[in-house]
C-alpha cells in the first residue's frame, strides 16, 4: 500500500467516501470563486481599456483603477473562500 499511498492523487484516512464529497464540493466552490474573480477582472479591466482609449481616463488614473479593482478582486476571493463549506453536524 506504500506505492498506492505514494502515487494517489487523493487518499482517504477514514473508512468512508465522505472525504470525497467534501473534496467535490471544495474543487467546485474554489472554480465559481476564480470563475467569477476571471470575469470580473475581465469586465473591469475591458471598461478601464475602452475609457482610457476614449479618453475618459489618463494613463495613471487608470493603472489606479486598475489596482484597486485587482486587490478588491483579490480580498473578496480570500473572505469567500474563508467561509465555512459544510454545515456543522
Amino acid at each position: 500500500m506504500g506505492v498506492t499511498r505514494e502515487t494517489a492523487q487523493v487518499v482517504l484516512l477514514k473508512e468512508s467516501l465522505e472525504g470525497l464529497l467534501v473534496l467535490r464540493r471544495v474543487s467546485e466552490r474554489a472554480a465559481r470563486i476564480l470563475s467569477l474573480s476571471f470575469s470580473t477582472g475581465v469586465a473591469v479591466n475591458s471598461g478601464l481599456m475602452l475609457g482610457a482609449t476614449l479618453g475618459a481616463f489618463s494613463p495613471v488614473g487608470a493603472a489606479l483603477v486598475h489596482n484597486f479593482t485587482t486587490f478588491t478582486i483579490l480580498l473578496r476571493g480570500v473572505f469567500v473562500s474563508g467561509r465555512k463549506i459544510l454545515e456543522d453536524k
